[in-house]
C-alpha cells in the first residue's frame, strides 16, 4: 500500500502497516496495555501526515514515544495519573531467564529498569531488544546519537550498580 499525504504531495512508499506487531510490542515493552492500539493508530495518523524521509521504523517509534508524551501531558493537566506508558512491565518481554540464567537477578534487573528515567529506559529497550543501533535509537528518542549512547550508558551503569549493590549484600 502506497499512502498518498496530501493533494499536490509526492508519493512516499513508506507503509506503517508493516511495522505494527513490532510497534505494538515496543509499546507493550514499555507499559502501555488498554490504550495499546489508539496509541498504535495515533502514531500512524501522525506517521502518515508527516511522512519519515529515511529510517521509517525509527521514525515510528519516534512518533510513538511523542504520543505517549502528549498523552501524559494531558493526563497530568487533567489531574488523573498517569497512563502506564511508563512503565515496562516484565512480564510481557520474553522470559528473561533466557537471557539471565538466575530469575531472581532478572527480576531484579527489570525492577531496576523499570525506575529508571524514560528516556535511559527507552534506550535500554529500544537497544537490547529491539536491536536498534544508536542511530536508530537517536532518532526514535529525537536526540542525538551521542545523547542515545549517554542514555544507554546511564541506564547501564545503573542497572548494574543496584544488582552490584545487591550481591554485596
Amino acid at each position: 500500500m502506497t499512502i498518498r499525504t496530501r493533494p499536490n504531495t509526492p508519493r512516499t512508499d513508506f507503509d506503517p502497516a508493516e511495522h505494527h506487531a513490532a510497534l505494538a510490542a515496543f509499546l507493550r515493552r514499555m507499559g502501555v496495555r488498554g490504550e495499546l492500539e489508539d496509541v498504535v493508530q495515533e502514531a500512524f495518523l501522525r506517521a502518515v501526515r508527516t511522512p519519515p524521509d529515511g529510517a521509517p521504523r525509527a521514525y515510528l517509534y519516534s512518533v510513538a514515544l511523542n504520543v505517549l508524551r502528549d498523552r501524559g501531558r494531558k493526563a497530568e493537566r487533567a489531574g488523573r495519573a498517569l497512563p502506564g506508558a511508563a512503565r515496562i512491565d516484565h512480564r510481557t518481554v520474553a522470559d528473561p531467564a533466557d537471557v539471565i540464567e538466575d530469575r531472581d537477578l532478572a527480576a531484579k534487573a527489570w525492577a531496576v529498569i523499570d525506575r529508571l528515567p524514560d528516556r535511559q529506559r527507552a534506550a535500554l529497550v529500544l537497544r537490547i531488544h529491539e536491536q536498534f543501533t544508536y542511530r536508530e535509537a537517536a532518532r526514535a528518542l529525537s536526540c542525538s546519537e551521542a545523547t542515545a549512547r549517554q542514555h544507554f550508558y546511564l541506564g547501564m551503569k545503573a542497572v548494574r550498580a543496584a544488582l552490584a549493590g545487591e550481591s554485596d549484600d
